[in-house]
């Protein structure tokens, strides 16, 4: 948009208004000899008489214009009639394009909503009033040919066409960024020509009083407003041809870099100060929230009304709890438990009334106002967007959806499905009833994990996460601002982890490690760097082996072993450069060593992470769980086995074709798999097998096949169900080419209910 164009481009204006000028001369005509003919007082000839159907009576009626019209068109057949006609409709349209080009350029600007720069006044005036004395010519041969007549131009007509050119050279000089003067402008332009048309009718000998012509020739214009619309088509053929403005490109570009940047300015502003809460951490978690915040949006005062008793919304929840066979999920419904219960808690606080005991129901249907907005997502900038309105939600607004499925008054899943996290992306319609949200956390993986800046981008894209040598993620060093994107994004694998909808990103163990509080061991290195475990850590561990190393060294004339990091950056204890490794104190060395080997580096990230996610789910609530089970809530289970998905499944329809579907996944790889669960369900992994497929009230949502429909569809998915629907085909070989169009779409561009 901001490269500049070709010269032959600049004649856009010059184009269009010769295009229009052809297409509407045949109105132009009809207008001219219907407002003649009904207001002049000195006789009409008798050839133009006759084909004027609208007579001073008639005028008034809108069908009298249109025969007039077909009567134009009739008298292209007569002799020299077709001539006459080519005459006239070039001199209109030459007429528009020497007087109105330059006012044209500016107001293709000005429709985009840009302006033009701005030109010398009086070098603007005496050029467009020199061709508005063109223009007065060319305007009296126009009429002559379309309604005859003799007489040469006087000096009052030549006036006017001056005067209307002076209108036009205002407004060229102002470019556009004067909006009063252009409109001003315009319609004095517009009211001169008629004056000078109605004076050149005089000059031709038609005597025409001018509030009587004023008034016919306004209401033809009216009457044959439908035809404007073709002039649509014709814009489009213009641009398709010369490409379009670059002025109204780059007005385009620039309005939406401001909504983007407008949309970002809030949560930036939080997540500046989020790093201060984070330094100092391994261990210290704030619970509150920071950020607050009440907003005021449609549709909380109906959902109060329409929970029963909310104002007992917050005293202590009951209520059973499922116990399914797998480990993970217990303890992960266990978990949501005493999350709800402790979030009641802090609720009960928040919307209390001071002193009085009572819940005010005022601050219950802001609560709610609050809690049912989604936070809306831009494609185009996928981490940046998410994470900034995620560090802006208040915790317990986030939580609510999860929350309040123990609340009395609230086990209504219409309203509980309408509370916590939602998810709405930029230009797309949906509302999230769970697969929307299961959607996000695919994409914002993708996006996390292959950051690619966005066309026209006015940003980097945000690198937060580094691979490691066991191929799995964990966070990279950084900046303070990007720190302050790991703290809101553990916030967000919290939040996978309490709507069960994972996050696929396959992160190390070490950060689940760290959110459990679980000591780091010099086993961990021995798995994720075998080499520098049997040179660095196993050596010590042996017998004797600290006094052996410190023997080495000095032998080899390199300075002794101390308490400082592999590369000798950082010291392990305070004052550690000078405290000898010996055969008393090997142990912990070796056990600081492999810390710091494995996070010393990234030590403040890891915390900004640990502290967003405790802020979700603390940490005294994971004591049930280990790593590898925290790692499969929260990141979900990537290898996809087809027996145990048939076997799960729930077939409504022709089971055959069910058969067929399960057949076509066994001959496909993991990716494919992957691919067809997404499109399936919304998430291209499990939630720690097919037994946690539920929805966030944590009731059973198992994988579903409907087979019915039209034939000749392709299959469709109903996410927020886990429902595909496939095509009742008859052959195995038609239902694996849909699938595979399906996969060849990417699954998630297809029909998403």
């Amino acid at each position: 948009a901001f490269e500049p164009e070709p010269a032959w481009k600049q004649l856009r204006p010059y184009v269009t208004l010769l295009t229009s000028g052809l297409l509407f001369a045949p109105i132009s005509q009809t207008i001219l000899v219907t407002s003649v003919c009904a207001t002049s007082s000195s006789g009409v000839p008798g050839g133009l008489q006759a084909a004027c159907a609208a007579r001073a009576l008639s005028w008034w009626w809108p069908t009298a214009w249109w025969r007039n019209l077909g009567a134009l068109v009739c008298r292209l057949w007569r002799p020299g009639g077709f001539k006459r006609f080519l005459r006239s409709t070039a001199l209109f349209a030459l007429h528009d394009v020497v007087t109105r080009g330059r006012t044209q350029w500016v107001e293709q600007a000005t429709e985009a909503g840009a302006v033009r720069p701005c030109r010398p006044l009086g070098r603007s005036l005496a050029l467009e009033a020199g061709w508005g004395l063109l223009g007065a010519r060319m305007s009296l041969e126009y009429m002559r040919s379309t309604i005859g007549g003799s007489g040469a131009p006087s000096w009052r007509f030549l006036l006017l066409g001056a005067a209307a050119g002076a209108a036009r050279g205002a407004v060229v000089a102002s470019g556009g960024q004067r909006p009063r003067l252009q409109t001003v402008c315009s319609w004095t332009e517009f009211m001169i020509e008629v004056f000078a048309e109605r004076e050149s009718a005089g000059l031709l000998g038609f005597d025409c009083p001018l509030a009587r012509y004023v008034a016919v020739v306004l209401y033809g214009i009216c009457t044959f407003l439908p035809w404007g619309m073709l002039v649509v088509p014709c814009n489009r053929a213009i641009t398709r041809v010369f490409g379009e403005d670059p002025v109204a490109a780059q007005k385009a570009v620039l309005e939406r870099v401001a909504v983007e940047l407008e949309q970002s300015q809030r949560g930036q502003n939080e997540l500046a100060n989020a790093r201060e809460r984070a330094v100092g951490f391994i261990g210290k978690v704030e619970l509150a929230s920071l950020w607050h915040k009440v907003r005021t949006s449609r549709g909380g005062r109906e959902l109060v009304r329409a929970a029963s008793g909310p104002w007992e919304l917050f005293r202590t929840a009951s209520g059973s709890l499922l116990s399914p066979g797998d480990a993970a999920q217990r303890h992960l419904d266990a978990l949501l438990a005493k999350v709800a219960l402790r979030r009641s808690q802090d609720l009960q606080k928040l919307l209390m009334e001071e002193g009085g005991g009572q819940v005010n129901e005022e601050s219950v249907a802001e609560m709610l106002e609050d809690a049912t907005a989604p936070i809306v997502i831009r494609r185009s900038d996928m981490v940046r967007s998410a994470l900034t309105q995620i560090a802006e939600r208040s915790v317990e607004h986030l939580l609510l959806g999860v929350t309040a499925r123990e609340l009395p008054g609230f086990q209504d899943n219409s309203i509980v499905n309408y509370l916590g996290l939602r998810v709405q992306f930029v230009g797309e319609e949906g509302v999230d009833m769970g697969g929307v949200r299961k959607d996000f956390m695919d994409c914002f993986a993708a996006a996390l994990t292959r950051p690619e800046a966005a066309p026209l981008s006015l940003v980097d894209p945000i690198t937060l996460l580094g691979l490691g040598a066991d191929s799995t993620w964990r966070p990279a060093p950084c900046d303070e601002d990007d720190q302050s994107y790991l703290w809101a994004f553990g916030r967000l694998l919290g939040l996978a982890l309490v709507y069960r909808c994972p996050c696929p990103i396959p992160m190390s163990g070490l950060v689940f490690k760290c959110l459990l509080g679980t000591p780091l061991r010099p086993g961990d290195v021995r798995q994720l760097d075998p080499d520098f475990w049997h040179h660095r850590v196993k050596p010590l561990l042996q017998e004797g082996g600290a006094d052996l190393r410190q023997q080495e060294l000095q032998e080899w004339c390199m300075d002794p072993l101390v308490f400082t990091s592999a590369d000798g950056s950082r010291e392990l204890v305070p004052g550690g450069a000078d405290v000898l490794v010996s055969e008393s104190n090997r142990e912990e060395y070796a056990q600081l060593l492999c810390e710091d080997f494995l996070i010393g580096n990234v030590r403040t990230e890891i915390g900004c992470l640990v502290m967003g996610f405790h802020e979700v789910i603390p940490k005294e609530l994971l004591v049930d769980l280990d790593a590898e089970q925290l790692r499969m809530l929260v990141c979900g289970v990537a290898e996809i086995n087809v027996d145990d998905w048939q076997a799960h499944a729930v077939v409504e329809g022709s089971r055959q074709v069910a058969a067929w579907f399960f057949d076509w996944l066994r001959k496909r790889p993991q990716e494919t798999r992957s691919k067809m669960l997404a499109f399936g369900t919304g998430s291209s992994v499990l939630p720690s097998g097919w037994e946690g497929l539920k929805d966030q009230q944590g009731q059973p949502l198992p994988f579903r096949i409907l087979a019915q429909g039209d034939p000749d569809a392709l299959p469709s998915a109903h996410t927020c169900a886990n429902l595909l629907v496939l095509p009742p085909v008859t052959s195995r070989a038609a239902l694996e080419r849909k699938l595979d169009r399906v996969i060849e779409l990417s699954g998630r561009e297809m029909l998403l209910v």
